[in-house]
């Protein structure tokens, strides 16, 4: 895969996430058109990086952990 691929699909995650859409896993997967295992391994890799994404099961959807996002800033 190339980097603006790359890119581009992380550009998609974030954009879900900040808007609280993602669903379960296996719908997020969907969403992203991605195997289950595919999503997981990029959530691990933005958490590598520092974006403080949690799972709401309330809600059941992923979701950044504001207070953590107060204290990156």
């Amino acid at each position: 895969m190339g980097i603006s691929t790359y890119l581009m699909r992380l550009n998609r995650l974030h954009f879900f996430i900040k808007r609280r859409q993602t669903g379960t896993p296996c719908e997020f997967a969907q969403k992203m058109n991605l195997s289950r295992s595919a999503l997981l391994k990029d959530l691990s890799e933005m958490k590598n990086l520092g974006f403080p994404i949690e799972y709401d099961k309330t809600r059941g959807t992923y979701n950044y952990n504001v207070e953590k996002l107060g204290a990156i800033s």
